[in-house]
């Protein structure tokens, strides 16, 4: 399970990980469970419709609803290709505790930030495209679904494309391509049998993907870690990645991010910001570290450092 956090605002990429509840049953049309979502998907080969809201105090989410998910249109066309699955986090109505359960639990995994959020899935439950409120109503928003839809097209036939393939460097680098693709769009989720396989294909290294997808896993394993509270297993866990012979670069600028936020996670907010200085010096050119010195400053406004 990997999570692409960079494009986020900064001080939210340090935080992140509780919100509240919502109600058991969503508006009509749309079920609240994750495993009824991906039976019923895989019976009536449908994708899932995932929608991540705050019925109650999100503008956006609000709008999207009102001009689209309840229109005529949208009911009559989406459910024809769609399993439409409501995940809801508003503040002042409650769900049951299994259901809320759920809902955080699947925030964290597919790395929800903010509302309204939307992603869609095969029925295995593998993230092929993420996107949110989009204007113009029902009729174009069923048109932007179907772009998205050809993510998962395109994921397809590569992954086709790598069956038919002669060598196992060769199937390495197409599945490789299709896991590029959706690292794209933020949706890199659900895909670790995928990266193990190509972490297999390419056991020498020729090509780079197995240090690549060895490094996805284990930071994987940390943001799951840091999104279900545990922040000392994280620092544990992202101690011993930065220990590798080979980690180095934006490798280890993201390592010591991770870290920084394990450590925000603990309060300790001072040991945050010796990680993020140290994450910034080991790649000063990348696009997070140009982000740091912001995230730096919003910790010392927010904690009093």
């Amino acid at each position: 399970m990997i999570r692409t956090t960079l494009a986020i605002a900064p001080l939210a990429l340090l935080t992140a990980v509780t919100t509240t509840t919502s109600e058991a049953h969503a508006a009509d049309g749309w079920i609240t469970s994750w495993e009824d979502a991906k039976k019923q998907a895989q019976n009536e080969k449908k994708d899932i419709l995932i929608d991540f809201t705050g019925s109650d105090w999100c503008g956006w989410c609000i709008r999207l609803r009102d001009e689209v998910f309840t229109k005529e249109e949208f009911r009559k066309v989406a459910p024809t290709q769609f399993v439409l699955l409501e995940l809801d986090f508003p503040r002042t109505k409650k769900l049951p505790e299994a259901l809320q359960k759920q809902n955080d639990q699947l925030r964290n995994e597919f790395a929800v930030r903010g509302y309204p959020t939307i992603l869609l899935a095969d029925a295995q439950g593998r993230a092929f495209a993420r996107t949110g409120y989009e204007p113009g109503g029902p009729k174009a928003y069923l048109e932007h679904l179907d772009k998205k839809v050809a993510e998962r097209k395109a994921r397809d036939e590569l992954f086709v494309q790598a069956e038919k393939a002669e060598t196992d460097l060769e199937r390495a680098k197409l599945l490789d391509r299709a896991l590029t693709q959706l690292e794209r769009q933020s949706v890199l989720i659900g895909y670790g049998d995928v990266m193990a396989r190509i972490i297999a294909l390419d056991k020498a290294n020729e090509a780079g993907l197995r240090a690549k997808y060895d490094e996805r896993i284990q930071l994987a394993a940390v943001e799951r870690e840091i999104g279900e509270g545990d922040a000392d297993q994280a620092i544990q866990l992202v101690d011993a990645y930065l220990k590798g012979e080979h980690v180095a670069g934006e490798s280890k600028q993201k390592a010591c991010f991770y870290r920084a936020r394990a450590l925000f996670l603990k309060k300790d907010y001072a040991g945050a910001i010796v990680s993020l200085e140290a994450a910034e010096k080991h790649e000063p050119t990348s696009d997070l570290a140009r982000r740091i010195p912001q995230i730096i400053r919003q910790v010392k406004e927010q904690t009093g450092g």
